[in-house]
């Protein structure tokens, strides 16, 4: 499914080749935090799965949240043990806040509206759950993932 179908009424699930097709059509500037965004957008695609095992917002937001913190804290993916790319860690903290902002904004453009109003949803409940203001905490409450899957 294109990011055309998102915005047909369809509920899409979140694939890698949506995302890199959106992100090969938006991306265009050059400044550093672009250029952070698009990297770590890219990263999140190949996080995603292709087309036929796609991902649900409460699985993007979790795939979000692992690669902010693979990035951050670790700098080796948690998927294959690897190292992340060097231009995504070593980033100031802030850095990665704005990510997470901007993948609800790549959700909306990739997915559709409906799709990322469930991951705005989703990061607001986790903001509610995180002991630090306006924080997004790294481990999803047992809590709030049965709450978000039933």
């Amino acid at each position: 499914m294109t990011h055309e179908a998102a915005h047909n009424g369809e509920t899409p699930l979140a694939t890698g080749p949506v995302l890199r097709q959106y992100l090969d059509e938006t991306a265009h500037s050059t400044d550093s935090v672009s250029a952070f965004n698009n990297r770590m957008g890219r990263l999140l695609a190949d996080r995603l799965g292709d087309a036929e095992h796609g991902a649900k917002p409460i699985g993007y937001v979790t795939a979000t949240t692992l690669l902010t913190y693979d990035c951050e804290k670790t700098g080796i993916s948690g998927r294959d043990h690897e190292p992340m790319p060097r231009e995504v860690t070593g980033q100031p903290p802030m850095m990665y806040g704005l990510f997470q902002e901007e993948s609800v904004r790549l959700a909306r453009g990739a997915f559709g509206d409906a799709f990322a109003n469930d991951v705005e949803t989703i990061y607001d409940a986790l903001r509610e759950q995180s002991p630090a203001p306006g924080g997004i905490p790294t481990v999803l409450p047992q809590t709030l993932l049965k709450r978000m899957l039933s």
